[in-house]
């Protein structure tokens, strides 16, 4: 991947210490303006998950990725501002791996949850990060 002008990325090691990886992900971009609502992609980052599904539930449940496989980022998903729980489970599965309680994601900004820890280990997390305002 070629790093453009006026860019901003995210450098991220996902893996274990024993096999460890590095990963560009592009941060914004048109397709992550969020003039009115926010906007919020997922990152899987987590080794030993298998693919997931990831769902931001409000009054409503709003699928933000499906199939995500290890080392793959989702392209921004709009969504209304708010306080927001998330969920994630294996692709095609009811089963919660990992909740997340309520997060408040601020109109106009963008955000990124990565996925991280072990399933194997039952240390899954989400990292919440904020890419621009």
């Amino acid at each position: 991947m070629s790093l453009l002008d006026g860019r901003k990325y995210t450098v991220a090691a996902p893996g274990t210490p024993q096999k460890v990886s590095s990963r560009l992900y592009l941060d914004g971009g048109a397709e992550a303006e969020a003039p009115t609502g926010v906007r919020i992609r997922a990152v899987h980052a987590s080794p030993h998950a298998p693919e997931v599904d990831l769902f931001a539930i409000a009054k409503t449940t709003t699928k933000v990725s499906s199939r995500l496989s290890f080392g793959q980022a989702t392209r921004y998903v709009a969504t209304p501002a708010g306080s927001y729980g998330l969920e994630v489970r294996p692709t095609g599965s009811k089963t919660v791996v990992l909740k997340v309680p309520s997060v408040s994601l601020k109109a106009g900004s963008v955000y990124s949850v990565y996925v991280v820890g072990s399933a194997k280990n039952k240390t899954l997390q989400a990292l919440l990060t904020l890419d621009s305002e």
